[in-house]
C-alpha cells in the first residue's frame, strides 16, 4: 500500500487577517486525476517470503473516538480481556502495520517474529501512519512485549490517532517497502459523516496559531468541496480548526492544489490534478491549529509553487452529473448526528482566575440528542453547530450541576450563534444533553412538586424593556433560557431593563413557599434591598430590578422568615 507522507510544514509567521472563502459549485468541479489518489490496502495480509518467522497479533474493538472523549460519552472498550470481535494477524518483519484509530489497550503481540537470520528484529512505533516521521517507540527485547497490551495509559498519555509499528530485520528506520492495515472492529464511530472547518492566514507578521485566532472565523467545508479564500493573493498559511469526517466513519484527509495562475472557478483548485510534493495530509490531532504553509511548495515535477485550493477528501471532488444521485443518496441515506462538540479546545480551570491551555491537542465528539455526557471537572464546553432534534426541530443545550443528567436540568437554554466556550460548575465534573424533550412550560412540569423543589424562571423570555427601535438583544433567537433554583442557594444576575418570568416558586423544607429576595449587587453578597411574594410574579413578566441596582440586581429565593 503507498501511504503519503504528512508533511512537516510550517510557517514561520504570518499575519492572521479573517478571509471568507469561495467554493466551487459542484456543477463546476472536475474529478481528481485518479492515478494521483492514494492507493487502497488489500483487506488481506501481506505475505513477504523472506524466511522469517512472522509476530502473531490480536486486534481488539477498537474507537475512532478520543479515549477521555468516550469516557465522557459514558462508552467503554472490552480492552484485551474478552475475545468477541477479535481479528487475529500475522505480520512479517519489515512489513508496516498501520493503524486509522486510538491505539488504547486494543492490541496485544501473541507471539514475537525472528529476522531470517534468525536474530531478534527492533520493534518501532510511530505516530503516524506508513511507519515514517515521530518514532515514539523503538525496543531491541522484543519478548517484553508479548503478552502486553498495547497502548496503557501510562505507556503513552497522548495517543496518536494514526499510528503505525513494524519489527524491523534491516537497518532503516523511516518508511517500509511493504504495508498491511490494521482493521479491526470499531465501535462508537460517527458514520454519518460531519463537515471539517479552515482557517486562511494572510501575510507574514503574527503567527496564524497566536492567541487571537479564534476570533477569526473558519470557513466550514463538506467533504468533497474544493476551496479557497477570496483576496488570495497574499494567502500564506491556513490551518485545520476542525477534521472532517467521512461516511464511514473515518476522518478526511487534506489536499492542497496549486495555483497555476489562471482564473475561473475551475482552475483555483487546477482543475483537480494533483501536482504538488506531500499536498494529501493525514489530518492528526496534533495538526490542528498548526500552520501549513501554502506560499512555498515543492511540486512533483520540480520547482516550488503557491498552493491555494484546499479539500477535504473521502471519494474525491463532486463532479458534473452527479450532483443529483448524490444528493437522493443523501437523503435516502441520511443518518441524523449530533453536534461537532469539544470538550478541551478552551482554556482549562488552573486555580482562581487563572487558566492554562489544554494538555492534548483538541478532538471532537457528536453527541446524539437525549443522551447524557459528562463534563470534566474545570473544562469549557464549545459547540461548533446548532443542535437539530429527530424532527427537525432545534435542539437545545441542557446542563446539570453534577454528572449522571439525573432529574430535571438546570439550566436548558439555546445555542448562540457565536458558538463561544460554556462553563457552569467549574469546580467539579457536571454532565449535560442536547435537550429535545418539552421546554418545561407546560402543566405536568410546573406540577412537580414533591419531586423538585426548586424555582423555575427565565430572564428572557419576555421582551426587554427600553429598547430603541430597530435594537435586538444578541442571544435570544434560539428559545427563552429556563433556569432551576434552589433556595438559599442559586442567585441570578437581572439586567435592569430585563423582565423576570417565574414559572413555579421553590419549596422551603418545612413545606411554605419561598420568597423571592432582590440584591443591589448581582452576586447577592450585600444586604438584600427587597422581599416580596412570589405568588403575583408567577407567569407574568416583571422588571424586578427596576430600582433597585445601578445596571443589574441579583435575585435569590429564600425560606428565611
Amino acid at each position: 500500500m503507498a501511504f503519503w507522507q504528512l508533511s512537516a510544514l510550517y510557517a514561520t509567521a504570518s499575519l492572521c487577517l479573517a478571509a471568507t472563502a469561495a467554493v466551487v459549485p459542484p456543477s463546476d468541479q472536475k474529478p481528481i486525476t485518479p492515478d494521483e489518489l492514494p492507493e487502497s490496502a488489500p483487506d488481506h495480509v501481506v505475505v513477504v517470503d523472506n524466511g522469517a518467522a512472522a509476530a502473531k497479533i490480536m486486534l481488539f474493538p477498537a474507537s475512532r473516538t478520543y479515549p477521555d472523549d468516550l469516557r465522557d460519552m459514558g462508552k467503554t472498550l472490552p480492552g484485551c480481556s474478552e475475545e468477541d470481535d477479535v481479528e487475529v494477524i500475522h505480520l512479517d518483519t519489515d512489513v508496516c502495520l498501520s493503524g486509522e484509530y486510538y491505539m488504547r489497550d486494543n492490541v496485544k503481540v501473541l507471539e514475537s517474529p525472528s529476522c531470517a537470520n534468525g536474530s531478534r528484529p527492533t520493534f518501532m512505533f510511530y505516530q503516524s501512519r506508513g511507519c515514517t516521521g515521530s518514532l515514539l517507540h523503538a525496543m531491541q527485547n522484543i519478548d517484553e512485549l508479548t503478552g502486553s497490551c498495547l497502548w496503557s495509559e501510562e505507556a503513552i498519555s497522548v495517543p496518536s490517532y494514526y499510528w503505525s509499528l513494524i519489527y524491523r530485520c534491516d537497518d532503516e528506520v523511516d518508511g517500509a517497502a511493504h504495508h498491511q492495515d490494521a482493521i479491526p472492529t470499531v465501535l462508537y464511530q460517527n458514520v454519518a459523516g460531519a463537515p471539517g472547518s479552515v482557517r486562511y492566514h494572510h501575510g507574514t507578521t503574527v503567527p496564524c496559531h497566536d492567541e487571537f485566532a479564534n476570533m477569526r472565523p473558519a470557513s466550514e467545508l463538506e467533504p468533497g468541496d474544493c476551496r479557497w479564500p477570496w483576496g488570495s493573493g497574499s494567502l500564506e498559511s491556513i490551518e485545520v480548526v476542525s477534521p472532517a469526517v467521512c461516511n464511514n466513519g473515518t476522518r478526511a484527509q487534506v489536499i492542497l492544489y496549486e495555483d497555476i495562475g489562471k482564473p475561473g472557478l475551475d482552475y483555483m483548485c487546477n482543475g483537480g490534478d494533483i501536482t504538488l510534493e506531500n499536498s494529501i495530509l493525514d489530518v492528526d490531532d496534533w495538526m490542528l491549529d498548526t500552520c501549513i504553509n501554502m506560499s512555498r511548495v515543492k511540486r512533483l515535477n520540480g520547482g516550488f509553487s503557491r498552493a491555494l485550493g484546499v479539500m477535504f477528501h473521502c471519494d474525491g471532488m463532486r463532479i458534473k452529473g452527479q450532483q443529483q444521485e448524490q444528493e437522493e443518496a443523501i437523503s435516502e441515506t441520511s443518518i441524523p448526528r449530533g453536534p461537532r462538540t469539544s470538550h478541551n479546545e478552551c482554556p482549562t480551570l488552573a486555580g482562581h482566575w487563572q487558566w492554562k491551555d489544554p494538555v492534548r491537542p483538541k478532538t471532537f465528539i457528536y453527541p446524539q440528542s437525549m443522551t447524557c455526557m459528562t463534563l470534566p471537572q474545570g473544562h469549557h464546553l464549545r459547540i461548533h453547530e446548532q443542535p437539530t432534534c429527530p424532527d427537525g426541530t432545534e435542539g437545545r443545550l441542557a446542563t446539570w450541576q453534577e454528572p449522571g443528567c439525573a432529574g430535571w436540568p438546570k439550566t436548558i437554554k439555546g445555542v448562540d450563534d457565536d458558538h463561544n466556550c460554556e462553563s457552569w460548575n467549574l469546580g467539579s465534573q457536571t454532565s449535560y444533553m442536547i435537550w429535545c424533550g418539552p421546554e418545561e412550560l407546560t402543566a405536568e412540569e410546573r406540577n412537580l412538586k414533591g419531586e423538585d423543589d426548586r424555582a423555575v424562571v427565565s430572564t428572557d423570555e419576555c421582551p426587554r424593556l427600553n429598547m430603541e427601535p430597530g435594537w435586538v438583544v444578541g442571544g435570544r433567537d434560539h428559545g427563552a433560557t429556563i433556569r432551576r433554583m434552589d433556595a438559599d442557594q442559586d442567585c441570578i444576575s437581572v439586567w435592569k431593563d430585563d423582565q423576570l418570568k417565574v414559572y413555579a416558586n421553590a419549596k422551603c423544607p418545612s413545606g411554605k413557599d419561598a420568597k423571592l429576595v432582590k440584591y443591589s449587587d448581582s452576586r447577592c453578597g450585600w444586604e438584600s434591598a427587597e422581599t416580596v411574594d412570589v405568588a403575583s410574579l408567577v407567569d407574568t413578566c416583571t422588571q424586578v430590578c427596576e430600582g433597585v441596582g445601578r445596571n443589574s440586581c441579583g435575585i435569590k429565593f429564600s425560606c428565611d422568615d
